[in-house]
Parts: C-alpha cells; structure tokens; sequence
C-alpha cells in the first residue's frame, strides 16, 4: 500500500500528542523539562548520523569522502 508509513507515522504522532497531553501533569517541570533536552539532543545525534552516513564511506578499511 503505498503511503502507510507516512499514515502509521501521523497516527502515532497524534497517539504520542494525546497520551503526552493527558500524562504530562504527572512529571515535575524539571522532569519535562530533562526530557525535551534529551530528545533534543537525540534528534541532533540522528541528523548528524544521517548526513555523516552520505559523506563518509567505509572501504577495504579506509574511510573516503564521497
């Protein structure tokens, strides 16, 4: 089916909104505010692995620059 992952996708943003609204008076204000730093600084990790994968390559034990 072409699309689904863009609709699994969606669905569970909307899921994870939801579920965050109704649980995120359960969290101090320092406990949120950890949180939104951590997935801050794991979103950065994953960009910075995902363009480092299209400019370096592994071969024969060399790494070179694409």
């Amino acid at each position: 089916m072409l699309g689904l992952g863009t609709i699994i996708n969606s669905v569970s943003i909307i899921a994870g909104g939801l579920i965050g609204q109704f649980t995120g008076k359960l969290f101090k204000q320092e406990q949120q505010d950890a949180l939104n730093k951590a997935c801050g600084i794991c979103v950065i990790f994953i960009a910075i692995a995902g363009a480092m994968e299209g400019m370096l390559k592994n071969e024969d034990l060399k790494i070179t620059s694409g």
